[in-house]
């Protein structure tokens, strides 16, 4: 699952993010995921993408 700005679950929900925008990108692994996302996260990890707005 990808986690971005304001809940987006889809690359496509990204596609028109600025890089500029982008303040760091963290991978998570499952657990790590589970952990901080709840189930939802789901069993592959995450990508948790900070942006500065």
């Amino acid at each position: 699952m990808l986690l971005g700005p304001e809940g987006a679950r889809e690359t496509s929900d990204l596609m028109g993010l600025p890089l500029t925008d982008i303040v760091d990108i963290t991978y998570l692994s499952a657990s790590e995921a589970t952990f901080c996302f709840g189930t939802i996260a789901g069993s592959g990890g995450s990508i948790e993408i900070n942006t500065r707005h």
